[in-house]
């Protein structure tokens, strides 16, 4: 019997060079504290995330590479019915810096009213780049649980240029930095709720 993965890493597939124009990109961006999303709204919540992130729109060039990547897991795994990318995070996780587990979905899904319908969209899958070499950082693993509660680490997830897809209803975190710092980016994609 054919099961779906919970997750799909793309190893290595972005090259250095471009990582790192990414990273002086993300610096520059506007930064803030990460919020989790609780009571229908984003909070700031110290017990939950600790992480400084800025954010892009899904017209920025980072989104169109992660998309690319979603795209090819998506087709390959879940052929989920995707509508429309949310934009990009860019995180920058300090020494204990961290990001409990969590999903991606919204409690409530979004209504969407610009083509004149009531759409209602959730996120469907969710993407992880890791921007930083493995040597300059400890801890800051990207870990997933499925329904039996079992845990899993992702095997070259720690290797720069590295996307992995997952669906975002997966539960998931990133354990507390030791030291160094680890950039990533994240993305999102939505479909129909029916």
């Amino acid at each position: 019997m054919y099961s779906q993965p919970l997750f799909h890493n793309f190893t290595g597939v972005i090259p250095d060079a471009v990582c790192d124009i990414i990273v002086a990109e993300g610096e520059s961006l506007q930064q803030r504290k990460g919020t989790v999303y609780s009571d229908d709204q984003f909070k700031v919540d110290k017990s939950m995330r600790v992480t400084d992130v800025g954010f892009w729109d899904e017209w920025h060039w980072v989104n169109g590479l992660m998309t690319h990547y979603m795209a090819m897991a998506n087709r390959s795994f879940w052929q989920y019915e995707l509508v429309v990318s949310q934009g990009v995070q860019y995180g920058s996780y300090g020494v204990g810096h961290f990001y409990d587990w969590h999903h991606d979905t919204f409690s409530e899904p979004m209504v969407d009213s610009s083509s004149g319908n009531q759409t209602r969209l959730n996120r469907f899958l969710s993407a992880s780049l890791l921007l930083s070499d493995e040597n300059t950082y400890s801890g800051g693993e990207l870990c997933f649980m499925d329904q039996e509660g079992r845990t899993y680490t992702v095997e070259g997830g720690r290797t720069k240029g590295s996307i992995v897809v997952f669906p975002s209803s997966l539960r998931h975190k990133v354990t507390p930095v030791d030291n160094g710092t680890r950039h990533s980016c994240v993305s999102w994609i939505l479909g129909v709720v029916d």
